[in-house]
C-alpha cells in the first residue's frame, strides 16, 4: 500500500516536470516560429530542430498520476504572474492619473491580458485567447467585488444605499450569520469609540459652535418655509441642545434644575459629546415613522456639519470618526423580517407551510392529509432558507471580496479553462 502510495506521488511529480518542460518547449517552438530569423536553425534549448520532435514525447504525461501532475502544474503556471501583475498595475495606475478611480482597474485588466497570453502562448496555444481569458477573468473578479457590498448589506437587512457599511462589514468585521456579523461590528465599535475618545481628549484644539448651529437655523427655516409646525418645535429643541445644557440638582447648579449656555467654542471631547447627542436626538411623536423620516434630513445635516468640523479640529480623529460611522449601520435592527432578522427563520417557516400547505390540499382543498404533510415540508424547508439564504449571500460576499479571488482562485479556472480547450484542440 505504502509503495503504491509513493509510486504514485512520484509519478504526480514527474507529471509536474514534464508539464514544466512542456511550457519551455513551447516557449521554444513559439520563438523558433515568430523570432528572428536566426533563431529558426539554432541550438535554442533543446539541440537542433531535429530534437524537438524527441522533447515534446518526453514531455508527454504518461497515467492517471502524472497527468494530474502535469494538469496541477500547468494551471499553477498562470499564479505565477500574480505579485508582477500587481506591481506593473500599481505602476500603470500611476501613469493614468486622468482615468481616476478608473485606472487600477483597467491595469489590473491590461496585466493579466499581457500576463495569461504569454502564459498560455509558452504552453502550445494562442496567446489571443490567452489574452482575453486573463482580461475577462479580471473584469469578472472586478465587478464580483463591486457586487460585495451590495450583497453583504441586502443579507444583513440594511437600507440602501450599502455602499459604505457594506464595504465596512467585509473590511472590519468577521462571520457569515447576520447575528455574528452583527455582533463582531459592535466589538469592533467597543475598540474604536475609546481610541475615538482618546483622540479628542488629547487634542487641544477648541472648535467653533457657529458653524452648526448656523446649520441648525438652516433647517428651522426650511421647516417655517413649509409651514410645519411639529419638524419646526422638534429642530428647534435640536437646536437648543447646541445652545445649553441641562443641569440636575447637585450637579453644581442652584435651583431644582439650570440652563448653562455653551460657549462660542468648546474643547474637542466637549463637541464629540454634543455631536453624539445630535447623533440620538429625536423628535416628538417619534413613534411615528412619518414624523421620524422627516426628520432625519435636519438631524442628518447638522450631524454632518459637526462631523466636518470635528474631523478638521481633530484630523487625527478622522480616519476612526469615519470608520465608527460606516460601522453603526451595521449593529442596528435589521430593516426587514426576513434578511439579517432573528425572525427570519420563522418567516421562511412560516411561508414555506402556508405555500406547502395550499399545495399539498389539492385543487379541491380536500386533501388535508397531504395538506399538513406538504406544509410540514415547506415550513422546515422555509425555516433552513431564513438561515441558509442570508449566510450563503454574507459568505459569497466575503469570497467576492477577498484578494484570493483575482490573485489564485480565477486565474486557476482561467488556466484549468484553457487547459481544456487545448487538449480538445489536440484531440
Amino acid at each position: 500500500m505504502l509503495q503504491k502510495a509513493t509510486g504514485a506521488i512520484g509519478d504526480t511529480i514527474t507529471g509536474a516536470g514534464k508539464g514544466l518542460l512542456h511550457t519551455i518547449s513551447g516557449s521554444d517552438d513559439w520563438m523558433r516560429a515568430h523570432g528572428p530569423a536566426f533563431m529558426t536553425n539554432s541550438n535554442m534549448g533543446f539541440g537542433p530542430p531535429a530534437n524537438l520532435e524527441h522533447v515534446k514525447q518526453m514531455a508527454t504525461p504518461q497515467g492517471t498520476a502524472q497527468k494530474i501532475g502535469y494538469g496541477g502544474e500547468q494551471i499553477g503556471e498562470f499564479l505565477a504572474p500574480g505579485g508582477l501583475e500587481e506591481r506593473g498595475a500599481a505602476k500603470l495606475a500611476t501613469l493614468a492619473p486622468k482615468l481616476g478611480k478608473y485606472a487600477a482597474p483597467l491595469a489590473h485588466v491590461l496585466t493579466s491580458a499581457i500576463s495569461s497570453g504569454g502564459v498560455n502562448a509558452a504552453q502550445g496555444g494562442s496567446p489571443v485567447t490567452g489574452a482575453l481569458m486573463g482580461a475577462g477573468g479580471q473584469v469578472l473578479g472586478q465587478g464580483l467585488k463591486a457586487a460585495a457590498p451590495t450583497l453583504t448589506g441586502i443579507a444583513q437587512g440594511l437600507k440602501a444605499p450599502f455602499g459604505k457599511t457594506g464595504t465596512a462589514i467585509l473590511d472590519e468585521t468577521k462571520g457569515v450569520l447576520p447575528g455574528s456579523v452583527r455582533n463582531s461590528a459592535r466589538g469592533v465599535l467597543d475598540t474604536l469609540n475609546p481610541a475615538l475618545n482618546d483622540a479628542a481628549d488629547k487634542s487641544t484644539a477648541m472648535i467653533p459652535m457657529q458653524p452648526a448651529r448656523e446649520a441648525a437655523s438652516a433647517e428651522i427655516g426650511n421647516a417655517q418655509t413649509q409651514n410645519n409646525p411639529r419638524l419646526t418645535k422638534g429642530i428647534k429643541r435640536m437646536g437648543n441642545q447646541l445652545m445649553t445644557r441641562d443641569f440636575e440638582p447637585g450637579l453644581g447648579a442652584e435651583g431644582p434644575s439650570a440652563r448653562m449656555p455653551i460657549p462660542d467654542e468648546i474643547p474637542a471631547r466637549d463637541y464629540l459629546e454634543l455631536k453624539r447627542g445630535i447623533g440620538k436626538a429625536l423628535p416628538a411623536g417619534s413613534w411615528s415613522p412619518e414624523s421620524s423620516n422627516a426628520f432625519k434630513g435636519p438631524r442628518n445635516a447638522i450631524y454632518g456639519q459637526m462631523g466636518k468640523d470635528f474631523e478638521q479640529a481633530v484630523p487625527e480623529a478622522a480616519p476612526l470618526n469615519q470608520r465608527i460611522s460606516a460601522l453603526i449601520p451595521a449593529t442596528e435592527k435589521p430593516k426587514n423580517f426576513f434578511f439579517g432578522h432573528a425572525l427570519g427563520p420563522g418567516v421562511g417557516a412560516t411561508l414555506g407551510g402556508v405555500g406547502g400547505y395550499r399545495r399539498g390540499i389539492g385543487p379541491e382543498g380536500t386533501d388535508i392529509g397531504n395538506g399538513l404533510k406538504e406544509g410540514a415540508l415547506g415550513a422546515l424547508g422555509g425555516a433552513a432558507a431564513g438561515y441558509a439564504v442570508p449566510a450563503a449571500m454574507n459568505a459569497a460576499a466575503r469570497m467576492f471580496w477577498s484578494p484570493a479571488l483575482g490573485r489564485y482562485v480565477l486565474p486557476a479556472a482561467e488556466g484549468a479553462i484553457l487547459q481544456g480547450t487545448r487538449n480538445k484542440e489536440n484531440q
